[in-house]
This record gives C-alpha cells, structure tokens and sequence, in this order.
C-alpha cells in the first residue's frame, strides 16, 4: 500500500456583476462583489492594460481616461495562479459639457430681379457656451 499526499486547488469563479459606480470626464469606478473567505484575489485589465492595484480590494478608479472614451475592461479571480474567465465588458468616459463650442453655418441664396443678376450670401455663426 503506498502513501501519497494529494494537492488541489480549484479554478475560481468568474465574478457574476461589475458595476459602474461613479464617471467623470476623467475617471470611472469600478466595483463588484468579492467572494468572502476564500483568498481569492482580482486582477483589473482595462483597455488592454493590467492596472496594479491591491488584489484584493473589490473596487477600483481608473484615471486618468480621455473624455467621451470607449474603454473595454476585465476582472479576472485569481487563486494560486489560476485564473478564472474574464468578466468583460466596456465602460465610458463622461462627455466634458462645462465648455465647448457649438459652429453653425447658414448659407442664404437670394434672387434679385432688378438686373437679372444672382447674389449669394453667406453667413458663419460661431456660438461659445459654458455652465
């Protein structure tokens, strides 16, 4: 009969929701429930950059980011080295609406008949706004 030790460990399980819970123009929140207990830590990829950050935190702010911005982002579980499915998704940017400029052209085409002959206007109206 022969003795033997066996080591196992189990691949993590993908993490079910994240959750944006604060967007700036600069800047996104990421948050998602830890599983409790298990030494399980959390790797953050976002658009295509591993972020460093404490593993085993579940909550995340990623700056600074481009205004009105696409970016795709992963949590993987991690235990031992292994690591689960990526849960992935995309998040984006606020749009920086404090300031800004608003460009409208108008063009005018008018007739007149006195002396047969066309006149063309045109007009270019640059509007500023801000909050």
């Amino acid at each position: 009969m022969s003795k033997g030790l066996f080591l196992f460990s189990l691949v993590p399980t993908m993490v079910e929701l994240v959750t944006v819970t604060d967007r700036s123009v600069t800047s996104v929140t990421l948050e998602w429930t830890a599983v409790e207990g298990k030494g399980w830590s959390y790797n953050l990829e976002i658009d295509g950059e591993f972020l460093p950050f404490d593993s085993t935190e579940s909550r995340y702010t990623v700056s600074p980011l481009k205004p009105g911005t696409e970016y795709p982002f992963s949590v993987i579980t991690t235990f031992f080295g292994l690591n689960s499915t990526a849960y992935m998704d995309f998040t984006v940017t606020g749009i920086n609406r404090t300031q800004g400029k608003l460009k409208f052209n108008f063009f005018f085409k008018f007739f007149v008949h006195i002396s047969q002959m066309t006149i063309f206007v045109c007009c270019s109206f640059l509007f500023y706004f801000s909050h």
